[in-house]
Formats: structure tokens, sequence, C-alpha cells
């Protein structure tokens, strides 16, 4: 593809993400699945110049950026430094249309600017929805600053070992055979961070299940759960089975864990995972809601829960940037109110003496600590042991959120 025709797709994804505001990586693959002649590299430079336009969307749009070709013009001026940015717009085949009179205007009244000024309000120049500004302040009135400028960093690459099938060193010294500078990270026994971005999956560790991408915070989940061999274990909200592919390492694949989910497809996803890490302690079930049966017939028998559970993501929006511009106050309280009643749900499972523990990758407390207080108030049987945030700003890893309880 020429410079032009992989410039005008990425203005057809960015035009489709505005107009309907879903998962940015199912636009993308959306997108890709219908035109199977685009190459991998034509994908990259497509992705690429997506992911800037999401990444610094609030500046651009502060500029007069307002539609996607728009805000993909102000790209090539901001981010990429073209000199000629108007020659990606030659009309030819497959390339953008040539500017329209008022796009030259635009074009002008950006050249020599940069794209974070001092004029804009403090929410452009930390590139953040107005709503969410207003909470994360209210939420972390010392440090919000750092906490939101680390929200647009580039989020690390991190690698979690399976101590199921290998160890630590062995895939560091893999990696140093390869030229790929690798370092280990300090909270987790089992995780490694890469210096960039690869596609592992065509890697021989990762097709033998030795290795999996987590973040470095997600992978202190399983820590901070502890859950032992022998035990029985519960991941609610199990999703793809990150974090119980874990949970089962820690298990040595000993006693026995159920992961939960409402979708059947992340099951599916999650058990072709746990066969490539040899994991076979694990039973999935696809809970219609919250008052399935099954959580019923299960009631306290379980010696620990884990609630993964579904929220605003903003604790990764340097990873998933398009979440920050999918969600605002309303959803918000849409999820506030779904926590609540997995939360209940879920900790009718454990049994006395047993543990939940309960985890979100948000920053806001509606979803942290508010809930925390909720649940205490409704629930006197439980002791809240621990609660934790880790912040970006403060950890190398995205943001979460976990409150520990064992049951009296």
């Amino acid at each position: 593809m020429t410079p032009g025709a992989q410039l005008n797709a990425s203005i057809e994804v960015l035009d489709s993400f505005l107009l309907e505001r879903a998962p940015l990586d199912n636009a993308l693959r959306r997108y890709f699945r219908n035109r199977r002649f685009i190459g991998s590299k034509d994908r990259q430079a497509i992705t690429g110049y997506v992911y800037d336009a999401i990444r610094h969307l609030l500046p651009l749009q502060w500029w007069g950026a307002e539609t996607a070709r728009h805000v993909m013009l102000a790209v090539l001026v901001f981010l990429r430094k073209e000199k000629d940015p108007a020659s990606f717009f030659d009309g030819s085949k497959y390339a953008p249309g040539t500017l329209t009179e008022e796009e030259v205007g635009f074009l002008k009244s950006i050249e020599n600017q940069e794209l974070y000024s001092k004029d804009q309000p403090e929410a452009v120049q930390l590139n953040c929805p107005d709503w969410a500004y207003e909470k994360i302040k209210i939420s972390n009135p010392e440090d919000y600053k750092p906490l939101l400028e680390a929200l647009n960093e580039q989020a690390p690459f991190d690698l979690r070992v399976n101590t199921l099938k290998t160890d630590r060193d062995t895939i560091l010294q893999w990696l140093e055979e390869q030229n790929l500078y690798a370092v280990a990270l300090q909270e987790s026994s089992a995780g490694i961070r890469l210096l960039k971005r690869h596609p592992i999956e065509h890697w021989q560790p990762f097709k033998e299940g030795w290795i999996e991408v987590q973040d470095e915070n997600s992978q202190r989940v399983a820590d901070i759960l502890q859950a032992k061999p022998g035990e029985r274990v519960v991941d609610f909200c199990a999703g793809a089975g990150g974090k119980t592919l874990a949970i089962a390492a820690d298990m040595k694949n000993k006693g026995s864990i159920y992961a939960l989910d409402t979708s059947a497809g992340r099951l599916k996803r999650a058990k072709v995972r746990f066969n490539r890490a040899g994991v076979h302690n694990v039973q999935t079930h696809t809970l219609k809601d919250e008052n399935d049966p099954w959580l019923k017939r299960h009631a306290g028998k379980f010696d620990a829960v884990l609630v993964d559970a579904p929220c605003s993501g903003s604790g990764t929006w340097r990873r998933n940037p398009d979440a920050k511009w999918r969600y605002d106050q309303s959803a918000l309280d849409d999820f506030a109110a779904l926590q609540q009643n997995i939360l209940q749900a879920a900790s009718k499972l454990v049994k006395p003496g047993g543990r939940i523990l309960y985890v979100t990758c948000s920053v806001f407390n509606q979803e942290n600590m508010d809930q925390v207080r909720a649940f205490n108030e409704n629930n006197p049987s439980y002791k809240c042991l621990e609660t934790q945030a880790f912040m970006p700003h403060c950890t190398s890893g995205d943001g979460f959120f976990v409150a520990l309880w064992r049951k009296i």
C-alpha cells in the first residue's frame, strides 16, 4: 500500500470508532478481516496511525480536528512531523481525496504549533475527558497530574512465565540468545519486561505454553489471593483466563479451579490457553448472570474466590486509550451497580474461613473504595484484611485496585 492508502484506511477505521465508540481492537480486527489483502506491515502502519490519533484525541480536537480526516491531518503535522502532509491527500487510487478549502485552512492554522499548549485547559493538556478529569482530581487530589501523565504514556510489555513448565531464568536466557533485551520484574517472581512489544505468538516458548503476556500489576493479583495446592478456588469473572493461569501455577495444578464468565466465547478462548499451558485443574462454566442457579448449588464450598470485576478500565488507558472515549459517567454508574451485584453473588460461594478478593483495573473511587465500603456495610460476616491501589505513576504496571476479605 502507498502511504496515502495507509492513511485513508486509518481514516476509515477512526471514522468508524468515532461513530460507534466500540472497542478499537474490535474495529481494527473487523476492518482487516474484511480486507485480507492488507499485509502485516500495512496493518501495522494503519494501526499506528489510529492509535496515535486515539492516544492524543483531546488535544487534536482542541486544535479544531472535527472529522477523522482532520484528526489524521493533525496527526501528520503534530506527531509524524511530515513536511508536506497535504501530499498524502492527493486523490489517487485508494488515497484520501484532495484537501478541501476548509481543510487547507485548518492545515495552515496548525502549522508551526505544538500539540500540547499552555493555552489549553488542564484537562486537555492531560488528555482526559472532563467527566473523568474531575473524578480523578477528587480521588487523587495530590497526585492526579502525574497519574494522568502516566496514563498517557506507552504501556510496557510484560510477560508471565508459566512455572508449571519452566522458570524465569530459562526464559531470560532464551531471550538473550535471541538478542532480545529483557529484565526480571521486581514485584512478580514470574514476571519479565521486554524493551519493546513483539508478536510473541510466533515464538516457540509461547507455542509451548511457557509464557503469557500479562501486565506486572495484573500478575500481583494471584500473589495476593495466595491460592494453595489442594484448595477449591473460583475465578468469578475469568474472561480469557489470564489470572486463572497464574492461580493454577500457584496451586501447582493441584486442587480445583472453576473459571466462570457470562461469555461462552471468552471461556472457549481460555480453554485454548489452559491446554497450551498444561493446566488441567480448571473447569469452566458459563453463567447466565449473577443470579445463575449454579451459584446457589455451590454456595459455601470454596476456599478462595477472585472477582476481577467488569470496570471502566481507566487504569489501563495507556494500553487501551480508546476506553477513555467509550465511557462516561452514566457508564461508570452502571459498572458500579454491576460490581456490587457481582461481589454480593460471589461472596455466597465462600466457606467460613475462606477469602474473597475484589479487583478492578480502575483508578476511580466509585469502582474501588466506594465498593469496599458498601460491601462492608452489607456483609458483617466478612472482615476486610487489606486494600491496595497500584497506580501507574507509582509502579511500573497498569492501574489496579484490590480488596481482600476473610469470611468469619
